[in-house]
C-alpha cells in the first residue's frame, strides 16, 4: 500500500460514519419526534441536549440550528400546538350565533377537532403541565396558554348569553376557567402518555361535551345527547 493511497482509504472510512444529511424541515422533524417520544416515557426534568440528540441521527450542533434551549424547543412547539388547536376550534369560536341547537353541533365540532390536536401530542401537554410549577419560564408559558383560552370561551359564553342561548346567570369567566382545568385534565389522562386509539379519543369527547352542554345549554341537552334511533321515534311520534 502506497502513502497516496491511505488517506483516501481514511476519507471513506470517515464517509460511512457521517450521519446522512437531512433537509432543515426532516431533521426539526426528528428533534421534535424525538422530543414527544421521550416525554411520553420520562418527565421534563430530564430532558436535555445531549440526551435528546442522542435518540435521533443527528448530531448534537444540529439542534442549536433551530432552538436556543431545550426551553426554547418547548415553547416553540407549545406555540405551533396552540395555532393547530385555534384552527380547529373555529366551528364554536368564531361562528355566527344562531340558535342552540347549532352552537352544540358547533361545539361538537371544535371539541372533537381539538381533541385529536391533544391526542397527537399529549406527552407534550402533559410535560409541560407538570412542569409548570417547578419550571419559572415554563410555568409563565403555561399560565398564558390556558389563560388565552379562558379568555375565547369566556367571550363566546357571553356572546351567546347576549343572544338569550346561554343563561345569563352563569359567570363566564369562572366557566371557562373551571370547564378548561377540567378537560385540560380528561385529556392528560388519556393521552398524556402517547396512547391516542379512536376509541380514547370519542370517550374523551363524548364526556366533555355532556358536561359542557348540560351546563350551557340545559333545555337542548336531552335532545343533543340522544341516539339517532331515539331521535327518529320522536320524530315519528311529532308526527
Amino acid at each position: 500500500m502506497t502513502r497516496a493511497s491511505r488517506p483516501k482509504k481514511a476519507a471513506k472510512a470517515g464517509a460511512r460514519t457521517r450521519s446522512p444529511r437531512h433537509r432543515p424541515e426532516d431533521a426539526r422533524g426528528i428533534i421534535v419526534r424525538a422530543a414527544i417520544d421521550f416525554l411520553a416515557k420520562r418527565p421534563y426534568r430530564e430532558l436535555n441536549v445531549g440526551v435528546l440528540m442522542a435518540a435521533t441521527p443527528l448530531s448534537r450542533p444540529a439542534f442549536y440550528r433551530y432552538f436556543t434551549d431545550v426551553e426554547d424547543l418547548i415553547e416553540q412547539l407549545l406555540a405551533e400546538f396552540e395555532r393547530g388547536m385555534q384552527d380547529h376550534a373555529i366551528p364554536w369560536f368564531s361562528r355566527e350565533v344562531t340558535t342552540a341547537a347549532d352552537s352544540i353541533r358547533q361545539f361538537r365540532a371544535s371539541m372533537e377537532g381539538l381533541t385529536r390536536i391533544v391526542a397527537a401530542s399529549g406527552p407534550l401537554y402533559r410535560a409541560i403541565s407538570e412542569a409548570a410549577s417547578m419550571h419559572p419560564g415554563l410555568e409563565q408559558m403555561w399560565s398564558r396558554f390556558m389563560g388565552d383560552w379562558d379568555s375565547a370561551v369566556a367571550r363566546r359564553i357571553r356572546l351567546e348569553q347576549q343572544a338569550g342561548l346561554i343563561e345569563p346567570a352563569l359567570e363566564s369567566d369562572r366557566v371557562a376557567h373551571a370547564f378548561n382545568r377540567m378537560d385540560a385534565a380528561l385529556m392528560i389522562e388519556a393521552f398524556g402518555r402517547g396512547r391516542a386509539r379512536p376509541a380514547d379519543i370519542k370517550r374523551v369527547v363524548d364526556t366533555m361535551c355532556e358536561v359542557w352542554i348540560r351546563v350551557l345549554w340545559p333545555a337542548d341537552s336531552a335532545r343533543s345527547s340522544a341516539k339517532p334511533a331515539d331521535r327518529r321515534r320522536t320524530r315519528s311520534r311529532a308526527d
